[in-house]
């Protein structure tokens, strides 16, 4: 059985160290005292009698929001840092209902109608719910936004919360009951899930984000606290996730170093579709080299739901501006951990050196929506040291009756000549009844429409007329319910938009290492295809890759190296004929009498090593001095253990080289049929040939059954002789 008290308890002492909270309020993680507590007299994720257990049956395709769809309500709980809660009502107001839970409801309005904070709140929109609760952090136990027949019979889904606070992990019931809504709870078997909400992402296609903890927390074994985790194979949890969110392709990323919850929405946004929002770090500082290990996991493994890659927007995130550091020195300063409600987007903000940066990203990105920044690292409502800042603190709960609307951005364009067609995917309750594509080429002379035709299935198509080289088109959709419901998407349109280039380019990959790669082309289209070495022979073999571009490589070589006393004056390369350096290593790499192992990956030819000397002695340390004990050495050798070149004299002076060669690697076998006999006839007779010499020349089809007719059976004799191994 597994335990994982002392990564949590880790967790704890980072955070314990640099946390500036309200006194008596939760964070986001599990507290010292609450573990103390749980173990000491058990804890039981509660089972809410009310809730639904079971997967929702009778809603067929259902589909959970995308959090920029309308909403009708967000959800707050009022457990500390209210100038930050009060600003948010504030702002959410002008956009829904605002559900406030919490245990003194007159302090509660009190404070909203005070003089503090801006001043006196407009309560009319706002519905402040009496209950009992334990911490702030709404998003992790809220519940989640889920339709049935896509668009239709609204419910909500609550997981396990993963803290033992057990008055959270019940509140989805109180927004549930209020909304007069159906409550659907992951707590009891086979269906049991602990998930949070902050480790969670859609967009509304289908498509769910997540990191590895959802893994770690429902792979059995118990938590820090003593509570017993599911036990699920990744299978099972993907299967927990589509019967109840309608999820179909779920993926999941490494945790990060330093993030000491695995939230997601620490570090990464779905903005729309095709977008994502991603924190951004200095090269190799905290978690960004994992972070773009994740986005680059993303890229070669995932497509939006049109098939493109998704768009990453990096945001630079900034130090703790006390005292200058990031994670794990520092909080995790974070612009990606915003929310929108409806046509707002609210953000959280540290300093005027960053916020700056951060909200004009936003704002270019986001045309439209009213950006309303909240400062989280203020002093006496430094909520980010806490663990969180806006979307960890609030939820939303999706309108009844959306009018979906979705579409691929149209690319930049070379095309001045043919209209530029566009297919949207509209859907409602009532059905729909119209579709409307606006574009302009200039923001201030207004929008002109055309009529979308329906084509089946929810599709409908327009198109925007030829533009000019130099334009700028600006676009968005608007479609009419039966019932006369209108919806445009974006939501924010038409000060809101999408928009791409007419322009006088060469499009094309413009990726060197691409299968497709064009060198006239001046403006990369996204059509590359992944190159990479296709030959499982080779040291540097890409079973990802869609083709090979020549780009195999021999080796492996290994080369060791031991130091003598004086190792920061090593440094070394590796060349090829043509003078281009493969492989090196700067002086100041190796610590004094080291032993160091570096594995190759070369390509075929002859190749030059070099291996120099700061001080100009080589490494005769100990013949040269008796201050140290031994002389350095080096070897290299291939991958089957014969030695290329070793160390000859340790006294090299300044430097000395050695030559050596890689083979090049047998191409692969090939077993497919030709017209071996010459007789000109690919038939029976050339496989007792193929079968003799094995060897390739030709097509791999051929009359194998002897019926006269190259076909289906003729595949089914190769695959029955020689299995799948055809190239």
């Amino acid at each position: 059985m597994l335990r994982f008290l002392l990564p949590v308890l880790a967790v704890m002492t980072f955070f314990t160290a640099f946390s500036q909270t309200e006194p008596n309020v939760l964070p986001r993680w599990a507290t010292p005292e609450e573990i103390e507590q749980a173990e000491r007299d058990g804890y039981t994720p509660p089972v809410n009698s009310r809730a639904i257990t079971t997967p929702p049956a009778n809603k067929p395709n259902i589909r959970a929001a995308a959090e920029w769809e309308e909403v009708q309500a967000l959800t707050i709980a009022w457990e500390g840092y209210t100038g930050i809660l009060k600003q948010i009502v504030r702002a959410a107001v002008e956009e829904c209902q605002v559900i406030i839970l919490t245990e003194t409801p007159s302090t509660t309005q009190s404070f909203l109608l005070g003089t503090g904070w801006g001043g006196p709140v407009d309560l009319t929109n706002v519905e402040i719910i009496q209950t009992n609760m334990n911490s702030i952090w709404m998003r992790d136990y809220g519940a989640n936004t889920v339709y049935g027949n896509e668009v239709d019979d609204l419910f909500l889904v609550d997981w396990v919360y993963n803290r033992p606070r057990p008055l959270d992990d019940v509140s989805p019931q109180t927004i549930a009951d209020f909304l007069n809504l159906e409550l659907y709870s992951t707590t009891t078997a086979p269906w049991n899930l602990w998930n949070t909400g902050g480790n969670y992402m859609s967009d509304g296609n289908g498509q769910a984000f997540a990191s590895e903890l959802i893994l770690d927390e429902n792979q059995g074994g118990t938590s820090s606290w003593g509570a017993a985790y599911p036990n699920h194979s990744e299978a099972q949890i993907d299967n927990i996730m589509n019967a109840f969110m309608g999820t179909d392709e779920y993926i999941k990323m490494t945790v990060l170093p330093f993030d000491g919850i695995n939230h997601i929405d620490m570090h990464m946004k779905i903005v729309d579709e095709e977008t994502i929002l991603v924190a951004e770090y200095p090269q190799g500082v905290a978690d960004g080299p994992q972070i773009e290990a994740n986005i680059q996991y993303i890229q070669n493994n995932f497509t939006t739901r049109y098939g493109t890659p998704y768009r990453i927007v990096r945001i630079p995130s900034p130090p703790q501006q006390s005292n200058g550091s990031y994670p794990p020195s520092g909080w995790y300063n974070t612009y990606t951990n915003g929310i929108f409600v409806n046509k707002t987007y609210l953000v959280p903000t540290y300093y005027e050196q960053y916020d700056t940066t951060a909200l004009r990203i936003l704002s270019e990105e986001l045309p439209g929506y009213t950006i309303v920044p909240i400062d989280v690292d203020n002093s006496g409502q430094a909520l980010i040291s806490a663990g969180g800042a806006i979307h960890c603190i609030t939820h939303t709960v999706g309108v009844a009756d959306p009018l979906l609307i979705t579409y691929p951005r149209l690319p930049d364009t070379n095309d001045d000549q043919n209209a530029y067609p566009l297919t949207a995917y509209l859907n409602h309750a009532s059905g729909v009844a119209q579709a409307t594509l606006y574009y302009t080429t200039d923001l201030n002379a207004g929008y002109q429409s055309v009529s979308m035709t329906a084509i089946g299935g929810n599709q409908w198509q327009g198109s925007i007329p030829a533009q000019a080289f130099g334009s700028r088109v600006y676009y968005y959709v608007e479609g009419v319910a039966n019932s006369g419901k209108v919806q445009v998407y974006p939501i924010t349109a038409p000060a809101g938009y999408r928009s791409f280039r007419v322009i006088n380019e060469v499009f094309g990959c413009t990726d060197p290492l691409a299968c497709n790669f064009n060198a006239d082309a001046t403006n990369d289209d996204g059509s590359c295809i992944a190159g990479g070495c296709t030959n499982p022979d080779a040291c540097n073999f890409d079973p990802s890759a869609e083709c090979d571009n020549g780009t195999c490589a021999s080796g492996p070589v290994q080369l060791t190296l031991t130091t003598d006393c004086w190792g920061d004056e090593v440094s070394w390369n590796i060349t090829s004929d043509g003078g281009t350096v493969l492989a090196n290593t700067p002086q100041n790499t190796y610590g004094n009498q080291q032993t160091a192992v570096w594995n190759g990956c070369l390509p075929a030819g002859c190749h030059t090593f070099t291996i120099l000397d700061g001080y100009g002695d080589g490494m005769a340390g100990g013949t040269l001095y008796t201050s140290c004990s031994s002389d350095g050495d080096y070897q290299m050798t291939d991958g089957a253990g014969a030695v290329l070149f070793e160390m000859g004299n340790a006294n090299y002076g300044s430097g000395t080289s050695h030559s050596f060669c890689v083979e090049a690697l047998d191409p692969p076998v090939q077993q497919c049929m030709g017209d071996f006999d010459n007789d000109g006839l690919v038939a029976s007779s050339d496989l007792v040939i193929l079968l003799a010499n094995f060897q390739c020349t030709g097509t791999c089809i051929a009359d194998l059954n002897g019926d006269d007719t190259v076909n289906v059976s003729d595949v089914l004799v190769f695959l029955s002789l020689f299995g799948t191994s055809c190239n």
